[in-house]
C-alpha cells in the first residue's frame, strides 16, 4: 500500500530526472470510469479540436516534482501531473538501454525522455496547472508530516477543527 512516505520516496527518485526534456507521452488504459468533462484530465488540440494529452509534455522539460501526502506533483513548465497512487500504484523507471518495464499491470502513462523512461501504473493522472498545484502544496506542506515544513502545532490545531467528526475521516 502507497502511503505518504512512499509517495515522498517516488518523489525523489523522479526528481533525479529534472532537466531532462520529454521525447514521447504515451497514454495507456485508464483505471475505473472515463474521466469526466472539466476534470482537468484532458487538453483540447487546438488546431483539430480534438483531445490530445500526449503531445501537452513533448519538447517540456521536467522542472520540478513535490509530494504532498498521497499526491505527487510532476511539474513540466506551466504545467503539471497530478498523481495520487491509490492502494497500488507504483511509478517505474528505467534508462532506454533497458526498455522493459517488469510491472505486470499496463501503464497509465509513459513518459520518454531524453535519458530514461518514466510509466506510472495502477494510479490516478490528472493535467493540472503549474500554478495551482504548487499553491496547494505551499498551502498544505505544514500539515504534512514527511515535509520538512512539518508542523505539529498547525495540524494539532486543524484536527481539533473538525470537532464531532471522527479523526480516522479528518486524518484522510
Amino acid at each position: 500500500m502507497v502511503e505518504g512516505p512512499g509517495c515522498k520516496l517516488k518523489g525523489e527518485r523522479l526528481a533525479r530526472l529534472k532537466g531532462q526534456r520529454v521525447v514521447r507521452a504515451q497514454w495507456g488504459r485508464s483505471p475505473g470510469k472515463e474521466p469526466s468533462e472539466g476534470s482537468g484530465t484532458e487538453q483540447e488540440d487546438r488546431t483539430s479540436g480534438k483531445l490530445e494529452k500526449s503531445d501537452v509534455f513533448v519538447g517540456l522539460p521536467l522542472s520540478n516534482v513535490e509530494a504532498l501526502g498521497k499526491e505527487l506533483f510532476v511539474y513540466f513548465g506551466d504545467t503539471c501531473l497530478r498523481v495520487h497512487f491509490g492502494m497500488n500504484g507504483s511509478v517505474v523507471i528505467k534508462s532506454h538501454k533497458n526498455k522493459t518495464f517488469q510491472k505486470t499491470s499496463q501503464p497509465i502513462l509513459t513518459l520518454t525522455l531524453t535519458v530514461d523512461s518514466v510509466s506510472f501504473h495502477d494510479c490516478t493522472i490528472q493535467i493540472r496547472s503549474s500554478s495551482a498545484c504548487h499553491d496547494k502544496y505551499l498551502q498544505l506542506r505544514h500539515l504534512d508530516v514527511c515535509s520538512p515544513h512539518f508542523s505539529l502545532s498547525d495540524a494539532a490545531r486543524t484536527v481539533c477543527c473538525h470537532g464531532d467528526r471522527m479523526l480516522c475521516d479528518v486524518l484522510l
